[in-house]
């Protein structure tokens, strides 16, 4: 099974291999990814830049499609999440989510219609993963990405 051969490569030992399977099959059954195999176009580890407030950030979106003439940026998450907790943690988040959506409109001209968060930890006990967190991108989530970049680029020449 390719699986069990990647895990060796990789130097996963039984327990760690089972817990990635598990992870993986429970994202495979997540709404959100027959959503992107309808898509017109998408996009999996896709490098995303953005020159803002003097400084340059740097990331990649793990997927990314357009849909309905925008575009939907999913972000997958291992964290261990407890059940009723995914929302709180994807607001954690929610910066870098912002910032990859601010990039990905700029270099693509398409507006990015929500941000996802799949959290493939989510509920562990025994529960069927439900750790998707969906988001807009609204005007003080852009300013709160800004205003971090901005101080981050002061704090940086003054050091």
């Amino acid at each position: 099974e390719p699986a069990r051969e990647l895990a060796r490569e990789l130097k996963l030992d039984e327990k760690e291999a089972e817990a990635a399977l598990k992870m993986i099959r429970g994202a495979m059954g997540m709404e959100i990814f027959s959503r992107a195999e309808a898509a017109e176009r998408s996009w999996r580890e896709l490098p995303v830049l953005m020159i803002e407030g003097g400084r340059l950030l740097r990331g990649v979106a793990d997927l990314v499609f357009e849909e309905a003439g925008g575009l939907i940026v999913v972000d997958f998450k291992t964290d261990a999440v407890a059940a009723g907790e995914t929302q709180k943690r994807a607001e954690h988040y929610r910066p870098q989510g912002t910032a990859y959506a601010m990039a990905l409109e700029g270099a693509a001209g398409l507006p990015v219609r929500e941000v996802v968060f799949a959290f493939l930890r989510a509920g562990e006990a025994g529960q069927p993963p439900s750790g998707l967190v969906t988001f807009g991108v609204d005007e003080r989530a852009r300013e709160v990405v800004r205003t971090a970049l901005v101080g981050a680029a002061a704090k940086a020449e003054a050091d």
